[in-house]
């Protein structure tokens, strides 16, 4: 039986668990006798909104942030841990040894990787400067020196910009088989920085189907994902508060407010309470397909959140994306044009672009309609990768 571990799933965001719950069906569709763990950012989390997702679930091999890191956590406790992980993987390849130092508390995640054939890095854009990428590189290297097979797959990786940042990015994703890549836009920067065996596909989580349950009938709603973003807070609370008032005060819409991730649950609720009662809180964070079945009763979707989105796409929902990265535009451009603003256009006439966009719902969706079965076959070329490897490596079909 071989093992694989899939790590770096961050358990609070629903696009995080659609993904992994798409690559645990694409591994056991290769061969259902692989054992495969996931390594989450918070196990309790990702239990109940996983359900029925056959693997272990574990924590990460390191500390999970909780709040803005300091000097300290950057010059000594990161370092300190990393190091140890490093060394207890040195000695387990060395002499077969489970030894753990400062790192005692991870010896779970830490055997699974320890004992692994293959270690999978999917993800969103995990591995780029806004997010702790350094703790992603940190797993791969030590799956390197293990000497197990490595895969990046689906990311939107970088860019980045500096001398050391650059130099580190190459060196570690060159350690991998293969990096999967989710837009063209990533593929070119891999080739700028020398990265080599890179593929490009597209989102993984277009291959989440969610049993497709979706509502026969649409409300005349719109359902709004606000994001907490680290930009000009003040302007995007501005101008998600006018885009709220202007669908239910001129246009008649119910308005929803959803959370595909619980990092955004209290920013809204605080959106929410200037708008004297125009906006409903959807609650909870519900579990992917329950996201997606909640869209499919609603006629539009506007979304700061790219996988809120594609969960709508799932079942032919028209969408908006007000975006923080070029991701939005190269991902989500194949299904629709002219359907992304940046959030700094999110002003009056960026909000007359979106109300025009709902208006002419009917031809988003038939746009969608059209151009799913390309972006879906683009998709799928991430389980076709994988089985060609699974396959060289002696993993497929049972063996």
């Amino acid at each position: 039986m071989k093992k694989v571990v899939v790590a770096h799933s961050w358990s609070r965001n629903m696009g995080d668990a659609a993904m992994l719950r798409t690559i645990v069906d694409i591994i056991h569709a290769i061969s259902p006798d692989i054992k495969i763990t996931a390594l989450v950012s918070h196990p309790e989390y990702t239990v109940p909104r996983c359900r029925g997702i056959d693997a272990r679930i574990e924590g990460w091999p390191w500390p999970v942030p909780q709040r803005e890191r300091n000097i300290f956590d950057y010059a000594v406790f990161y370092p300190v841990i990393y190091a140890s992980n490093m060394f207890s993987a040195l000695l387990y390849r060395l002499l077969g040894a489970r030894i753990f130092l400062l790192n005692r508390r991870f010896a779970g995640p830490l055997s699974s990787i320890f004992e692994c054939d293959a270690f999978i890095c999917p993800g969103g854009d995990f591995i780029g400067p806004k997010y702790f990428f350094h703790s992603t590189f940190g797993e791969i290297v030590m799956a390197m020196i293990l000497g197990k097979r490595i895969i990046v797959c689906a990311q939107t990786i970088g860019p980045f910009r500096g001398a050391f940042d650059r130099g580190l990015a190459s060196f570690v994703l060159n350690m991998a088989d293969v990096v999967i890549v989710r837009e063209g836009a990533t593929a070119k920067h891999m080739m700028e920085l020398g990265v080599r065996n890179v593929e490009v596909t597209s989102d993984l989580a277009f291959m989440f189907m969610a049993g497709g349950h979706w509502s026969r009938v649409r409300k005349r709603k719109v359902i709004i994902c606000p994001k907490k973003i680290s930009g000009d807070r003040k302007a995007y609370i501005g101008g998600i508060s006018n885009l709220a008032k202007r669908l239910v005060d001129e246009l008649g819409y119910e308005v929803e407010f959803l959370a595909s991730d619980a990092y955004d649950s209290d920013f809204q609720s605080e959106i929410a309470s200037t708008l004297g009662g125009r906006v409903r809180l959807a609650g909870e964070v519900f579990p992917p397909e329950e996201i997606a079945r909640h869209m499919s009763e609603a006629e539009f979707v506007v979304s700061s959140r790219m996988h809120a989105i594609i969960l709508a796409t799932l079942s032919g929902t028209p969408f908006f994306a007000i975006g923080d990265s070029h991701k939005f535009e190269a991902i989500l451009g194949s299904l629709c044009d002219d359907c992304t603003i940046g959030i700094e256009e999110l002003d009056e006439r960026g909000i007359d672009r979106i109300l025009g966009a709902i208006k002419n719902g009917n031809a988003i969706a038939a746009s969608i309609r059209k151009k799913f079965p390309q972006v879906l076959a683009k998709s799928m070329r991430n389980a076709e990768i994988l089985k060609s490897k699974f396959r060289e490596w002696g993993f497929a079909d049972g063996r």
